[in-house]
């Protein structure tokens, strides 16, 4: 599996992320592209944005929206 990711503070506390893993299974190809947006909040945080997985000839594209916490 190979992944690419990188963070970027634009604004504290507002960073942005994006991320692309990608592999082979059964020589089907299989990848995972995140852009968020995210809020901090001491060493939580809030995160929304876009999602696009290809899981062999399945392309799903999806609004994402969580939570998470830093330790």
């Amino acid at each position: 599996m190979m992944y690419i990711k990188q963070e970027w503070f634009v604004a504290k506390p507002i960073s942005l992320k994006v991320s692309h893993k990608w592999t082979n299974i059964n020589n089907q190809e299989v990848n995972n592209t995140k852009l968020l947006l995210k809020y901090h909040i001491k060493k939580y945080h809030i995160s929304s944005g876009y999602e696009h997985f290809k899981i062999g000839v399945s392309k799903i594209d999806a609004f994402s929206i969580g939570v998470g916490v830093s330790l």
